[in-house]
């Protein structure tokens, strides 16, 4: 009996030794010129859909002469967003108070893993921080691919305050802005690969091929086609569940390709509200609903809410709008419902995922379904051709 005591002591200090020898240190040591005692905030996401619901972890806290080192006690693979606060955007709105935006001109991105010591070093330039990430191939190839060169941080974050901000741009702002944008990628790219194509056409074998797979997610179809078995080899890596994420979103995708027809049932959905409970598209009861597809970033979905309100005035008693803002985020959401006193309900698809049943590919796309939730009429973009067939149904 003795015997079997010192052997069950022996497993318990064993068990916490080898526990001990696992809980390896994470390091992120950020050392920006210009920074000075600015705050940074640190956000970690285990999500595979990379969805502000599976942050695990942020860490707000302030820089030291633009020196920060933080340990995050994390467990697998996290996807890390730096944001320096002294860039965000402060917005005014109507009737007071404001809109924060994390202006993307301020933010790192890039994949961690327990025990990775990554350094970022950079300076603050012209309005954005350039920096260099170091410690792990993911880390430097993540940051080297990100997007978001100098140009298109400006145009983002110019469009999120053109458009939400006190005076807005309307649709012909919205629609120069985009069509520099559009002049720009023309100009840099031309019929060349976008560069994480590029990266992953020569580099098919690289472990991180998995990373960029997923966060450059238009590279998957893109591979599916030339390089089939480099996917499913992706898939068997630790960035797997970000990649199967993005394929299960691609065959909801597909399932929708034909999008809904006159007669069709609209497919049920379940969405918070602004105050965060949850609404059904079965809890609206009205004679008509039209369920309207739009987003904050979106000038010309915004451009017509006058028109919209002047209508729900009108036909209220027998017609419910139901806004969905999708592929958005919460507070430039909340932002725009603020200023814009938008009277219907509104709902919130933040990933984008009832837009896709519904086959909404443009914004803003307004379906009309009758009281038995059928699809009467699609309508893509602003026109008086929406408004005339409510009055045919409604008058």
């Amino acid at each position: 009996m003795r015997n079997f005591f010192v052997f069950m002591i022996a497993l318990a200090v064993n068990g916490a030794t080898l526990k001990a020898q696992t809980q390896v240190q994470t390091t992120i040591d950020i050392d920006i010129e210009g920074l000075g005692d600015g705050r940074v905030m640190v956000g970690f996401t285990t999500s595979p859909e990379l969805s502000p619901q599976g942050n695990s972890l942020n860490v707000d806290t302030l820089a030291q002469n633009g020196r920060l080192v933080v340990h995050p006690p994390i467990e697998g693979l996290n996807i890390v967003r730096v944001y320096l606060k002294q860039f965000d955007m402060i917005v005014p709105l109507e009737g007071g108070g404001s809109l924060t935006f994390g202006a993307n001109g301020g933010r790192i991105d890039f994949p961690l893993m327990p025990g990775d010591n990554i350094n970022v070093r950079g300076r603050i330039v012209d309005g954005h921080v350039e920096a260099d990430v170091t410690g792990t191939e993911a880390a430097v190839v993540a940051t080297n691919l990100e997007w978001e060169t100098l140009a298109e941080r400006i145009f983002y974050d110019s469009l999120s305050v053109a458009v939400v901000g006190p005076n807005g741009i309307g649709e012909e702002g919205y629609r120069r802005l985009e069509r520099e944008y559009n002049e720009y990628l023309n100009a840099k790219y031309g019929d060349k690969p976008l560069p994480a194509l590029e990266w992953l056409m020569e580099h098919s074998d690289s472990p991180v091929a998995g990373y960029v797979l997923a966060w450059h997610s238009y590279t998957i179809s893109e591979m599916l086609e030339r390089d089939p078995e480099m996917v499913e080899r992706a898939r068997t890596g630790i960035y797997g569940p970000m990649i199967d994420a993005r394929l299960r979103r691609m065959e909801v995708a597909k399932e929708v390709a034909s999008e809904l027809s006159e007669g069709d049932a609209a497919p049920q959905f379940t969405l918070p509200l602004p105050d965060g409970s949850m609404l059904s598209l079965a809890d609206v009861k009205k004679d008509y609903i039209v369920v309207d597809f739009w987003a904050s970033w979106c000038g010309p979905c915004i451009s017509g809410f006058p028109k919209m309100k002047e209508y729900y005035e009108l036909y209220g008693d027998r017609l419910e709008i139901v806004g969905i803002a999708t592929n958005d985020n919460r507070s430039a959401w909340l932002g725009v419902l603020a200023k814009h006193r938008l009277p219907w309900t509104n709902l919130l698809d933040i990933d984008n995922a009832v837009a896709k049943r519904y086959g909404a590919r443009s914004l803003p796309t307004k379906i009309i379904l009758d009281a038995d939730c059928s699809v009467v009429a699609i309508f893509v973009g602003e026109g008086e051709e929406f408004y005339n067939k409510l009055d045919k149904l409604l008058k």
